[in-house]
């Protein structure tokens, strides 16, 4: 009848982890019929794994302090990055747009309070 403040976010997790389980389970299937051995992930998709995982925790650890414009830009651009580390200067360029879409989305138009952090950046 009145779900908490947590429902969308809890409903959006438990979705996301259905859906990876099962793209799982269909990568398995298909690395072990065509190859007959199953999935091996090598040391560059680790690399990828831990770098996305260490940018996540420092993202939650200075989003408070230094605001979400500068952490989120940082965020974004370390995730792009690793993926197609040769075309850095597109990916400054799309970080800057999705974060300042993203400020733009709840700060201005869903009026969500973001942190400011200690510059005061925000428009």
């Amino acid at each position: 009848n009145s779900p908490g403040p947590g429902f969308m976010g809890s409903l959006a997790a438990v979705l996301l982890l259905s859906l990876s389980f099962m793209t799982l389970i269909k990568e398995s299937l298909t690395a072990i019929k065509n190859k007959g051995k199953g999935i091996f992930i090598g040391w560059g998709s680790l690399t990828k794994i831990l770098v996305l995982i260490t940018a996540l925790c420092c993202y939650a650890l200075i989003l408070e302090p230094a605001g979400y414009l500068v952490s989120t830009f940082f965020l974004m651009f370390v995730m792009l990055y690793v993926f197609n580390p040769k075309r850095w200067g597109m990916q400054l360029f799309v970080a800057f747009i999705i974060t300042n879409a993203t400020y733009l989305l709840f700060n201005k138009w869903l009026q969500v309070t973001l942190p400011a952090g200690i510059f005061r950046i925000g428009w």
